[in-house]
């Protein structure tokens, strides 16, 4: 089984310093996610794991928390990683986590800015 190195973007790095004032178990729950894509396994079906489409074409997401039925998404209750394996160089990047507002919809949307498919 592969094993990679984790590279986490500078986004990614912002993200989670930004979570850990939210909400610290979030940053607990990601870094577990990481650890085991680090290892070359697959995350458990309850984290929703899937590829991505569109600008984000080659990335994936997993979730760490979704908003329960009846209440409204927040940056504590919606919250996902977005990520990319290089699979050449054994290496899994950190690209953004938060909500999917404000990764996909919001003002700070990535699909408002070209990405960085180089990485």
């Amino acid at each position: 089984m592969s094993h990679y190195l984790f590279k986490p973007r500078k986004s990614f790095i912002r993200d989670i310093k930004y979570l850990s004032k939210i909400d610290r178990s979030i940053v607990f729950k990601i870094n577990d996610a990481i650890s085991i894509l680090k290892c070359g396994e697959k995350l458990p079906s309850e984290f929703k794991d899937h590829s991505l489409n569109g600008l984000y074409e080659g990335y994936r997401e997993f979730h760490i928390r979704d908003t329960p039925k009846d209440f409204t998404a927040s940056e504590s209750n919606d919250v996902i990683v977005i990520y990319k394996i290089r699979y050449s160089q054994l290496v899994l990047i950190g690209v953004h986590a938060g909500s999917h507002d404000k990764l996909f919809h919001g003002p700070f949307s990535r699909y408002n800015k070209k990405i960085n498919h180089d990485d």
